[in-house]
């Protein structure tokens, strides 16, 4: 299982359009907040102290659930191409258990979103 985990890990990075596109979400919300929302919202509040502290940390916040979310189904994408290119029969025809196969995506997409998630959290952090 965690030979098959690692296989994921190195197909998942070494592909750049999957990384990009479990990404895209963010980038769209970063782009948002940063040509159109972020001034709007602070606009509405201008006596508040803080206002611009509050709404980054809570745009980080949101996008660091966003990151959570769209990765880990970024990393299935690697179950569905073994599917469609019929990789999975090499597997079920192994002496491999089925669980194990099963275990060794869910893994991989468990650890593909931690390591993600804590990227975007450092760099968010960054910006606040």
């Amino acid at each position: 299982m965690i030979r098959f985990s690692l296989r994921n890990l190195k197909l998942f990075f070494k592909d750049k359009a999957a990384v990009f596109f479990s990404l895209l979400a963010v980038f769209i919300i970063i782009g948002l907040y940063a040509l159109f929302l972020g001034d709007a919202w602070i606009g509405g509040l201008p006596d508040v102290d803080g206002a611009r502290q509050l709404m980054d940390t809570w745009m980080m916040a949101g996008l660091l659930a966003v990151t959570s979310v769209t990765t880990t189904l970024g990393a299935y994408g690697i179950m569905i191409d073994d599917k469609v290119k019929k990789i999975e029969k090499d597997f079920i025809a192994s002496p491999v258990k089925g669980r194990s196969l099963l275990g060794g995506y869910v893994i991989s997409a468990v650890l593909i979103g931690i390591l993600m998630s804590l990227i975007t959290f450092f760099l968010a952090e960054l910006y606040i």
